[in-house]
């Protein structure tokens, strides 16, 4: 039996608004993402920036216009497509290491 696959989507506080605090949170947000044990996810962060880090895909939202408009992306729909399961994560959300079996 092959393991579930979970995509996490995250949309990122403008960087003009981000506090000190809320920076060092975006990255242990991201650290605990990185440290999962478990293998088959994703995470889409969708923010000002267009970049991947390993599982990471980070997109451009004034890019393409809109919040919106980022999920009409094909790369973006893919990603979707791609997951059995969806978990929507702030930019201030630690999860666990081994979170599932």
């Amino acid at each position: 039996m092959s393991q579930k696959k979970f995509l996490f989507i995250t949309h990122l506080t403008p960087k003009s608004k981000r506090s000190a605090l809320r920076e060092e949170l975006l990255l242990l947000m991201d650290a605990s993402l990185k440290a999962q044990t478990y293998t088959t996810w994703k995470a889409l962060r969708i923010g000002e920036e267009e970049h991947t880090d390993g599982h990471i895909q980070t997109v451009d939202a004034a890019r393409t216009g809109s919040f919106r408009a980022v999920y009409e992306r094909q790369d973006v729909k893919d990603l979707i497509d791609w997951a059995d399961y969806i978990v929507k994560l702030d930019d201030d959300d630690i999860i666990l290491l081994i979170h599932w079996k």
